[in-house]
């Protein structure tokens, strides 16, 4: 962990950056998708679906379990049928891993920024 003052260096200069989303926002996005989630669930317009919680786990723990980058959100739907969602802030950027999942995964695969995006890529498909 660095120092304190370090710590405090690297929390003003991501509140300066205009590029960086409030703390809290994609959990905010996250929390409100995985409500709707349990909704479709208990609509059975969907099996089950999968979070991959938002800790930080370190490049090579990623690595060895074959899953950096990949999406936040797994939908399982009915037939066989899944969705991948990765889901960002309005200015949250992917990564080179994420992309390469989500082209990989395409067209079953997408980046949402807003709920209302969410909505319009689930919905259709469920």
């Amino acid at each position: 962990m660095p120092p304190r003052w370090k710590q405090k260096a690297q929390r003003r200069r991501k509140e300066k950056d205009p590029t960086h989303a409030p703390p809290g926002e994609e959990d905010a996005l996250q929390a409100e998708c995985n409500r709707i989630c349990d909704q479709l669930v208990a609509m059975g317009k969907i099996c089950a679906w999968w979070h991959r919680p938002n800790h930080k786990p370190t490049t090579q723990e990623r690595r060895q379990r074959g899953t950096a980058g990949l999406q936040d959100l797994i939908l399982f739907l009915p037939g066989g049928r899944y969705l991948a969602v990765e889901l960002k802030t309005a200015t949250g950027r992917e990564s080179a891993e994420q992309v390469a999942w989500r082209v990989a995964l395409e067209p079953y695969s997408a980046v949402c920024r807003s709920v209302g995006e969410f909505l319009d890529f689930v919905g259709p498909r469920t």
